[in-house]
């Protein structure tokens, strides 16, 4: 399934913050969430969530409803990784491991080891809660300088999780660069 906000009045309300009445009943995707052929979920929109002192924060519904319920555990794992613009990246634990594989594949033995030094072996398990918590290992709330308040930003198959400040100057910054590119591909629109 492909989730994506459809209606402005859902997108104005979830786009303010994440909802705080987290169900661990979710049985099925949200209305809004459209199938496709795969029955992978896939993620989009933007939403600020606040960040409690142990640096917990409620996922919003619309992204708790692509962790299938067949298998309880497996549904619930995630990983999360460090980029390299200092964002984090969270991945469905399967997906992670199917990306592992073929990304090993396309390495050569310099390439391998970079990649399991740098991002496999700083990567942090986590799993969403019976109240739709995720958990962001001190760490790498640190290193991404999130602090009372995660921006996530959905990214077909991961969750990019972004402070506000680097997620504000990262938009400046792209916008700046690719400003006329932008212009073009809204024109299509």
């Amino acid at each position: 399934m492909y989730v994506y906000l459809s209606s402005n009045e859902k997108f104005a309300v979830k786009i303010d913050g994440c909802d705080t009445t987290a169900s661990s009943k979710v049985t099925k995707a949200p209305a809004n969430a459209v199938k496709t052929q795969q029955g992978n979920a896939m993620f989009a929109g933007e939403f600020r969530c606040g960040v409690d002192d142990k640096g917990r924060f409620v996922l919003p519904s619309v992204f708790r409803g692509s962790f299938p319920v067949e298998d309880e555990q497996l549904a619930k794992s995630v990983i999360m990784l460090k980029s390299l613009d200092h964002s984090l990246w969270l991945y469905r634990t399967h997906e992670w491991e199917e990306k592992l594989i073929a990304t090993r594949q396309h390495l050569d033995d310099e390439q391998s080891r970079l990649f399991m030094h740098y991002v496999v072996a700083e990567s942090a398990p986590s799993e969403v809660d019976k109240n739709g918590r995720l958990s962001i290992p001190k760490r790498l709330r640190e290193f991404a300088e999130i602090d009372n308040e995660v921006v996530l930003i959905g990214l077909y198959e991961r969750i990019e999780l972004w402070s506000p400040l680097r997620w504000e100057a990262y938009l400046v910054r792209l916008e700046e660069r690719h400003e006329m590119t932008l212009g073009k591909i809204l024109s299509i629109l």
